[in-house]
């Protein structure tokens, strides 16, 4: 990680942003499997962007805390709402 990656990261934790932040939703189709999903700033835009796993099989390292599944929809769902900019 260089520099620039980590003052972004500092930033977005002393300010309670989801920027660089990284959690895990659980499969609902099957309780065996996890996902992770991070958040990052869209450079293009500066918003905010959702990237998200394949679905791993096992379970999630500690230190990773759960998000709820409806945040997650949530903020897809905000993502395609809001206008693209020029």
């Amino acid at each position: 990680m260089d520099l620039r990656q980590q003052q972004i990261q500092q930033e977005a934790s002393k300010n309670q942003s989801l920027f660089g932040k990284e959690f895990y939703v659980i499969c609902p189709d099957n309780e065996n499997y996890f996902r992770t999903v991070y958040f990052r700033r869209n450079p293009f835009t500066g918003g905010l962007q959702t990237m998200l796993s394949n679905p791993v099989y096992g379970t999630p390292s500690e230190g990773i805390p759960e998000m709820p599944a409806n945040l997650l929809s949530r903020l897809n769902c905000m993502n395609t709402a809001m206008p693209h900019t020029i």
